[in-house]
């Protein structure tokens, strides 16, 4: 490739600064390119990556359900193997039974499923922000992953369960000679320590996503962007003209009672800058070129945005040689190899073939959101530049200034659209998709806690069935409520304590691995990890209680009479 652009590219041999030119795969331009001036906004690859790991989790708490409930219910079935072995089944053919028959239950969640997918696809869409969107259409390679995904789940949670039923000796369950075994007593509580693992990461996910989210909508950007009309410039007027109408206008724009600043500039705070140079100091070889992000300024641009100077001065109209002077952002400072802002002060830089002397230093601004490290820029003096105008607006009703602008709008421009946004929301949409991601994420969370209370009702109840008599007689004996309470849930809290300390490392692990795509992140907390461990705790405890309570309250004489 670089022999080519020697051979073919003129502007590589011809410019003053160094290029290279890189090859990216096509496929991967959507979710895992990034670089800048991107020809649209990219999605985000690792948040994909991110929720799709979730829904296999939630699969699987699915699926550990669907294992603890079989096995543990296994003494129901006991008798109708036993007789089967009798009439002179073999273990292979029971397999086989159990197989299909779990074959059979997750095909008809399956089909259940894809028809609440076509049901739910307009309501997510609209949730997700794709609205328009008629309908999905999925390659094969995503239809073989969730066929596998399919068959693999359906037999891996089959087999154990199959292999414990079609294992019973036909005697003693005859006789009425059966009781769990301690791998089955351990494999059910394995599989509860992992289903809570999954869901204290999930809640826990869910709060650091929501801090993230919330730390960059309100961290300081360094610049004022409330209260900021924006205007597209016209594009319909020439450059000889434009002058002569644009301080007129600007002129009559500042009388009007809720304006209180009007600036101009080629680019506004959340939006990628497209227009680069390559920069070093006079003295510098031209290998020590470095890009700095450009950004054409009116005199006002400055004080409108509460800029703040760390040294020099703004351009100013009574400097007749401003039109070669240049102010640096902090970044830009860095880069170009400068100690301090006094050093920089009154220095010359290069920059392409003109020689600019650095009149000011600004503070590092935020010009797009905090997922992106703070660029180094140079901001140039265009007194005419028409791309954007930056209105800052008081306290007045935004509506009615608004149509007092587009009214001036149409007298000065009438042969240009008049169209306009609102700083502050312009640039909250960058945390857009951050925002979806937390939505979604807290959904998933959501699911998943629900999945695993429901599979966790199904063994509580199971539970205090084979130990009814049990409780019967405590009662009978003077046990409180309190006590049978305590009996029965101890062992599903210590499991869950057991989740908690086991999720800790794993939660921290993937939610920081989520961070690092972020230039300015949060700190993860331990009481965020306390707080959904604390939450886990009492979802299950409140799920314990809601099931046991009415073996408890119940008449002791019902469970006992039959003895």
């Amino acid at each position: 490739m670089p022999a080519f652009c020697d051979r073919y590219v003129e502007w590589t041999k011809n410019s003053s600064t160094y290029h290279e030119i890189y090859l990216t795969p096509l496929k991967d331009i959507h979710l895992h390119s990034n670089f800048n001036q991107e020809a649209e906004v990219n999605g985000n690859g690792q948040m994909v990556s991110f929720l799709f790991l979730i829904a296999i989790f939630i699969i699987c708490i699915a699926w550990v359900n669907y294992i603890n409930l079989s096995t543990a219910r296994s003494v129901e079935r006991a008798k109708e193997v036993g007789m089967k072995k009798v009439l002179g089944a073999i273990r292979s053919d029971l397999v086989k039974q159990f197989l299909v028959e779990n074959f059979i239950l997750n095909a008809l969640g399956l089909v259940f499923s894809i028809g609440l997918f076509y049901l739910l696809l307009s309501a997510f869409d609209s949730f997700a922000g794709r609205d328009g969107v008629t309908g999905i259409s999925l390659t094969a390679s995503y239809w073989r992953i969730f066929i596998l995904i399919f068959i693999s789940g359906t037999f891996l949670s089959g087999l154990y369960p199959a292999f414990v039923l079609s294992n019973f000796t036909p005697i003693k369950v005859l006789k009425g000679i059966f009781k769990n075994s301690s791998g089955g007593v351990a494999l059910r509580k394995s599989l509860i320590v992992l289903q809570f693992v999954i869901t204290v990461v999930l809640i826990a996910g869910t709060v650091i996503v929501y801090q993230q989210v919330q730390y960059m909508r309100k961290q300081n950007l360094g610049v004022n962007i409330n209260q900021t009309l924006i205007l597209d410039g016209p594009s319909t007027l020439r450059d000889s003209l434009y002058e002569a109408i644009y301080q007129p206008f600007k002129t009559e724009l500042l009388q009007q009672a809720g304006i209180k600043n009007v600036s101009a500039s080629s680019n506004v705070m959340g939006q990628e800058i497209y227009w680069t140079n390559g920069s070093r100091q006079l003295s510098a070889p031209k290998e020590a070129n470095v890009t700095l992000y450009n950004l054409g300024v009116d005199y006002d641009f400055i004080p409108a945005y509460d800029l703040k100077l760390k040294g020099g001065r703004n351009f100013s109209r009574a400097f007749g040689t401003d039109k070669k002077t240049a102010i640096l952002n902090e970044r830009a400072m860095d880069v170009l190899g400068f100690k301090d802002a006094k050093e920089a002060i009154n220095s010359k830089i290069k920059r392409q073939g003109d020689t600019l002397t650095v009149v000011g230093i600004v503070a590092n601004f935020h010009h797009q959101g905090l997922q992106k490290i703070i660029d180094p820029m140079i901001i140039l003096p265009r007194p005419n530049m028409r791309r954007f105008y930056s209105i800052k607006i008081g306290s007045g009703s935004p509506k009615n200034t608004v149509a007092a602008v587009e009214k001036l709008w149409s007298k000065y421009f009438p042969g240009d659209p008049f169209t306009y946004f609102f700083l502050d929301d312009s640039y909250n949409e960058q945390y857009k998709t951050d925002i979806l991601f937390g939505k979604v994420f807290s959904m998933f969370a959501l699911l998943a806690i629900l999945i695993a209370c429901s599979g966790l009702l199904g063994l509580s109840a199971y539970n205090i069935l084979q130990r009814n008599k049990e409780i019967g007689i405590r009662k009978v004996l003077g046990a409180s409520v309190q006590n049978i309470l305590l009996l029965l849930s101890k062992d599903f809290i210590r499991l869950i304590i057991i989740s908690l300390v086991l999720a800790l490392p794993v939660g921290w692990y993937a939610m920081n691995r989520w961070l690092q795509d972020f230039a300015y992140r949060i700190d993860i907390q331990w009481w965020v990890f306390a707080m959904a461990g604390l939450s886990a705790l009492l979802i299950a405890g409140i799920t314990i209680v809601f099931q046991t309570m009415k073996t408890v309250v119940e008449n002791p004489v019902k469970s006992l009479r039959s003895e």
